[in-house]
């Protein structure tokens, strides 16, 4: 599925950095470390008007809160910041569940060169809803990633996804976006018996299950011989439905 939930976030998210030239480069970094990469390189933010950015178009946000029936984009930055290529490159952004409806979200980047994490985020949910991953989006370099062209999708919550060789330069750049979707759970509807509560407050109601579903059928009279007739009735406990036959 082409990833429509990203659309106007990745332009402007990356479009400007291929015409920042700061050069300084940390040795301590395989990836990002130069002035005009985008720091944080994880970013948060809700599709699609609540993508929190810097002037240069980078995400800005560690923090959101979310609300049911939101979409929720997670990206990760990365950059080659060495002078070599970077071989077996792979990412991964692992969601992990805290307390409260809180999630927090690492991305790391691997290499045959040295591995490094990227940035860690977090999601708040507001009401008692739960988070269900959808894709992640991969976007190899420059030219995908202004184009907003997917160079793979993966459908792989938290496993690494592989990237391959990336080359040395400025323009060797690319992005992960994960999407996840907060569900729209209804709130369970409250008892209208004022006596159910708890403490005061109203209880929400159970419906009740039915089991054990029973027929009994009675003839009147109970015995007849060849020529007569008996009336049979039947009554039901329990059932939601019955077939009597022949």
């Amino acid at each position: 599925m082409k990833n429509n939930m990203k659309k106007t976030i990745v332009g402007i998210f990356t479009f400007a950095l291929l015409f920042i030239g700061a050069q300084s480069v940390s040795a301590a970094n395989v990836f990002n470390g130069q002035s005009g990469d985008c720091n944080p390189g994880m970013g948060i933010g809700i599709y699609p008007n609540n993508i929190p950015r810097d002037s240069n178009g980078c995400w800005t946000a560690s923090y959101i809160e979310a609300n049911a029936g939101d979409v929720v984009n997670v990206a990760m930055y990365y950059r080659n910041n060495t002078k070599n290529p970077l071989t077996n490159v792979s990412g991964s952004i692992v969601q992990r569940t805290g307390s409260n409806n809180t999630y927090t979200f690492t991305g790391t980047m691997y290499s045959d060169q040295g591995s490094q994490t990227i940035g860690t985020v977090t999601l708040k949910i507001l009401t008692n809803q739960t988070l269900t991953y959808g894709s992640t989006h991969f976007m190899k370099d420059a030219a995908a990633v202004i184009s907003d062209t997917d160079t793979s999708i993966f459908h792989n919550d938290g496993g690494k996804m592989i990237v391959g060789t990336v080359p040395a330069g400025w323009d060797n750049y690319g992005e992960f976006l994960a999407v996840y979707k907060v569900s729209n759970n209804q709130q369970p509807q409250l008892c209208q018996d004022q006596n159910a509560s708890n403490y005061g407050q109203p209880l929400p109601c159970v419906p009740k299950v039915v089991t054990n579903c029973s027929l009994n059928i009675s003839a009147n009279p109970t015995s007849i011989v060849e020529g007569q007739s008996s009336a049979l009735s039947w009554s039901s406990n329990n059932c939601s439905n019955l077939t009597i036959y022949p």
